[in-house]
């Protein structure tokens, strides 16, 4: 990284010298010369952040076609930036707190009580609180990366 500073700091003093002696060419390459170098630079430190961002679409599809009438999709966990894709590409209303942070597990719990069923866009290690839960049954329906799609049911009480 400090190579590459060296010609950008070089051409930028040597367009700055350039312009306060009105050598206008030589202003002008300098500042060519700049950019040549400072683009793939900039570009370089990046693009390594915006690749890293892998897309929700194919986990939201699965829960779009696995929804059922009246289901609601929850979160549950920390999943800010889930969220927003989610509601995009399931047309649907997604329940989450103002924050964009998922809901308690308690809240998840009583969310399946109310409504019998839920889908629920969470972590592995809450999924495996809820599944714990002798009253719930879990099911993965679909998993990216850390990130698991289940299903929420309320067992029956005999």
């Amino acid at each position: 990284m400090r190579l590459i500073l060296a010609p950008v700091l070089f051409s930028s003093g040597l367009a700055i010298c350039a312009a306060a002696l009105k050598q206008l060419r030589l202003a002008v390459i300098a500042t060519i010369a700049m950019m040549v170098v400072l683009i793939p630079m900039v570009s370089t430190a990046i693009l390594p952040q915006l690749t890293d961002r892998e897309s929700i679409k194919p986990l939201a599809l699965i829960a779009k076609e696995a929804r059922r009438p009246n289901e609601p999709i929850v979160f549950s966990g920390d999943l800010p930036r889930v969220v927003h894709g989610f509601t995009f590409y399931t047309d649907s209303r997604i329940t989450y707190d103002e924050d964009t942070h998922g809901l308690t597990l308690d809240q998840v719990i009583d969310e399946t009580k109310k409504r019998g069923s839920l889908l629920c866009i969470t972590t592995e290690q809450e999924s495996s609180v809820l599944a714990a839960n002798s009253n719930l049954i879990v099911d993965i329906i679909g998993r990216q990366r850390n990130i698991l799609l289940i299903r929420v049911t309320g067992k029956k009480q005999q």
